[in-house]
């Protein structure tokens, strides 16, 4: 995954472009002719296989003035197909308006193809097909995209807690395929190892023992919903790795990205 910025220019007289976020394997690039909120976007498919249903996230420019506010946006295939879009803005200029809108959606590609898209911010969007839906409870965190479902416990640490789904395609996943929380774990060598041998290349090299730092409840972990609507949600875990004696080495901040209709 790659990213590259392109800072709007307020005095251009020329049109808008940038090169956004690289999501699986695609490129989605951003173009608007200078004082129109109307946005151009390209979407190239680099990933060397056909996509559906691939999320794709991407930063578009506008210049100061142009964009007020947008807490909607229509994306539409050049023949008129509409896509499930959500926006946000990330960034504003000195006078308020809008600078950076950042756009998630899905799409359908071909191996090696390109999708010509419209952005009309402001107009209403299509709904995805397979909507995330997030329960933020006292307990856990749930994510439920359709094809998996995922809880994330607020008094335990779990990358996931458990995991369910949809084994038998009837839409609802029902069957758990993960029973054990995830652990993440790190262990620390204070004493250097020796030199490896030919005969013991494949294991641990000699060295001191080994101390052991967790994510757990000593840790303060904590989960909590970061951004959330039907087409994406992300789930902040931090806290940190702590020993048996709740010493603490590292302070983590892990997110996961949920996305509609995707396991």
């Amino acid at each position: 995954m790659a990213e590259k910025h392109v800072q709007p220019d307020s005095k251009s007289k020329g049109p808008l472009a940038a090169a956004a976020l690289i999501c699986s394997g695609m490129a989605f690039s951003a173009q608007c002719a200078w004082g129109q909120a109307e946005v151009g976007i390209t979407v190239r498919n680099y990933s060397g296989t056909s996509l559906s249903g691939s999320p794709v996230r991407g930063g578009v420019p506008f210049a100061r003035g142009v964009l007020r506010e947008c807490s909607q946006a229509r994306l539409q295939v050049k023949d008129g197909l509409e896509l499930p879009c959500r926006v946000r803005p990330i960034a504003r200029w000195h006078d308020g308006s809008v600078k950076w809108l950042l756009v998630d959606t899905q799409v359908d590609i071909a191996r090696d193809g390109e999708l010509k898209l419209s952005l009309s911010p402001g107009k209403p969007s299509a709904a995805p097909k397979r909507p995330v839906v997030v329960q933020d409870t006292a307990d856990a965190v749930v994510v439920d995209t359709g094809p998996a479902r995922f809880q994330f416990p607020k008094k335990t640490f779990g990358l996931p807690g458990a995991a369910w789904a949809d084994l038998d395609g009837d839409g609802r996943a029902e069957t758990q395929v993960m029973v054990q929380p995830g652990e993440f774990v790190c262990e620390v060598e204070h004493q250097p190892p020796g030199p490896p041998t030919e005969e013991n290349w494949l294991r641990d090299a000699a060295g001191g023992p080994r101390e052991t730092f967790r994510a757990g409840p000593a840790g303060d972990c904590k989960a909590e919903v970061e951004s959330a609507d039907d087409l994406h949600a992300v789930i902040k875990l931090s806290g940190w790795l702590v020993n048996g004696q709740g010493r603490k080495l590292i302070q983590y901040v892990i997110r996961v990205h949920a996305y509609a209709g995707q396991p």
